[in-house]
């Protein structure tokens, strides 16, 4: 265990040597224009390895965590006007002796009218996984290290007693919430891991070879996966311990993605090559993808499903002992991005803006087909309800993610990048550097912020809202009124009662290259390649 607590050291002590010297966010700047800094965090002294390829936001299927909430009590004018914060919670008075509980204000169809509420605020909020900085000092194990139930109870009731010491009324309330995850890789291969919601860092550990190709880092609800060079890791998601290394069998060519104890590595020859997560001896299986794919692989809201681009097709297989080929879809002409999750499927955009919407049935998977003729080399960003993106001239151009119809197309000068799309607003940020907020319903620009030489990473997980300095200062802004995080998609656990897709014989799917009804994923056997041309030396 003592090899992770060098390794954190090692990163804080990147981050201390290499302080951002650029401009910042101006706290009441962003509060004008209802935003606010929810954190801070270092992944180490420099930028991101790949770009946004290299961070990834992960919303835990089965993890939850405990969160110690501080209530202070506020006037009932706090919700007058139908202002609805998210921070805000209704005392509700307990019935048949049940002791009252704390409703969120968004949760009531309509305010109570002619009675007295009680209205209280959310002022401080402590997780038991959050890190105990007293005890990190004195111990080489990440398990000591963690406030636990009893540490974040304690750190609770030294903020409550400060403010009943200033006669205010005050109350600590547990609450069980969803865990989110970023993890990202810096250019020299530091592996970082972060709590999303508060910035705390959960651990970090130093990839063998930094020098040499990286991709990643695929995650799951137990682990975290990197292939470095021609080599595969394997960490624990919680604590960052190794669990397994392999080398590689094939040369790897895209992101991997987790399933289970399965590391998903998209590889030459138009491969998929499955390794076990936590048995290094254990021989890979190797299936046919049929076209190359060297970008990465794309996981579904629902679990049993994954999809990946190749040139001007959207793949899309169904998990099992092996991957199946579930179905595919023609985007006509290439498609410079990658795959975005969305409810019951995908979304991608082809090189002259045809964006298509998928769902997961193998017989009729196209749910809607959309032609801009708006020429661009990015990936969508979608929110619940819509879709954007910028067009290689700077047009920007958004779309209802339910039908494809265009809400509106701007020529938003000099726009670069879309960042978030949230219920009201896109953010986005234009080739001059500025940090752009615009309205989603009319596509007027409310503000242009100095974007203090931030590059941003664009969010297709939840409402949050990513930047990430040239040292490895990665901030995430927020709109004020979100104090949880809205996620983009719902995700479905495998085996749910969720409605099933309907299985369809492969020559019945329209426009499908399997005419014969043979499936593309031909199981091979690794030995009968190893001539293979290794750029890795392994």
């Amino acid at each position: 265990m003592a090899y992770r607590f060098v390794s954190f050291c090692v990163g804080i002590a990147l981050a201390a040597c290499h302080l951002p010297v650029h401009a910042q966010f101006e706290t009441q700047q962003l509060a004008q224009h209802g935003l606010t800094m929810h954190w801070r965090a270092s992944i180490g002294g420099v930028g991101l390895r790949n770009g946004d390829s290299s961070l990834t936001l992960w919303t835990s299927q089965a993890g939850k965590s405990e969160v110690v909430s501080v209530l202070i009590k506020v006037p009932q004018s706090a919700i007058a006007g139908g202002v609805l914060r998210t921070s805000l919670r209704i005392k509700v008075a307990g019935k048949d002796g049940k002791p009252a509980s704390f409703v969120k204000v968004s949760e009531f169809d309509r305010l109570p009218t002619g009675q007295e509420i009680e209205v209280w605020n959310v002022i401080e909020q402590f997780k038991a996984s959050d890190t105990d900085w007293n005890k990190l000092a004195g111990s080489s194990d990440g398990v000591a290290s963690k406030l636990g139930s009893a540490g974040a109870q304690a750190m609770a009731e030294s903020v409550a007693k400060t403010y009943r010491a200033l006669k205010r009324e005050v109350e600590i309330v547990s609450e069980t919430l969803d865990s989110t995850y970023l993890v990202a890789i810096n250019r020299n291969g530091l592996l970082t891991s972060i709590d999303a919601e508060t910035g705390n860092i959960y651990w970090q550990n130093q990839l063998p070879s930094y020098d040499l190709n990286t991709f990643g880092p695929g995650v799951s609800d137990e682990y975290v996966a990197v292939v470095n060079g021609n080599h595969l890791m394997v960490y624990g998601l919680e604590f960052g311990n190794l669990v397994s290394t392999q080398q590689l069998q094939y040369v790897p060519t895209g992101k991997v993605m987790l399933w289970k104890d399965r590391v998903l590595v998209p590889s030459a020859g138009g491969r998929c090559v499955s390794y076990s997560a936590v048995d290094a001896t254990a021989a890979p299986t190797v299936v046919r993808l049929g076209l190359e794919n060297r970008k990465s692989l794309t996981q579904s809201s629902d679990s049993r499903f994954f999809g990946w681009i190749t040139d001007k097709r959207l793949i899309i297989a169904k998990h099992d002992r092996l991957p199946k080929l579930w179905t595919s879809i023609d985007a006509e002409t290439e498609v410079p991005g990658i795959a975005v999750a969305v409810d019951d499927g995908f979304l991608f955009l082809s090189e002259y803006g045809t964006m298509i919407r998928t769902n997961l049935t193998s017989n009729n998977a196209i749910s809607w087909r959309r032609k801009f003729g708006k020429p661009t080399g990015s990936t969508p960003v979608v929110s619940k309800s819509h879709a954007a993106f910028v067009s290689q001239n700077g047009m920007l151009v958004v779309a209802d993610l339910s039908n494809g119809q265009n809400s509106w197309e701007r020529p938003i000068g000099g726009m670069s990048k879309v960042l978030n799309v949230t219920a009201n607003r896109l953010y986005a940020m234009d080739q001059a550097g500025k940090f752009s907020i615009v309205d989603l319903t009319s596509g007027r620009v409310l503000a242009k912020l100095p974007g203090g030489g931030y590059t941003p990473i664009a969010n297709n997980v939840n409402d949050r809202i990513m930047l990430i300095s040239e040292f490895g200062e990665l901030i995430c802004l927020r709109e004020i009124d979100s104090e949880l995080p809205v996620n983009t998609t719902t995700k479905v656990l495998e085996g749910s009662d969720a409605k099933k897709p309907v299985e369809a014989a492969p020559e019945a799917s329209p426009g499908e290259t399997m005419s014969s009804g043979a499936s593309p994923f031909e199981i091979e056997k690794p030995a009968t390649e190893q001539s293979l041309a290794d750029p890795f030396g392994g």
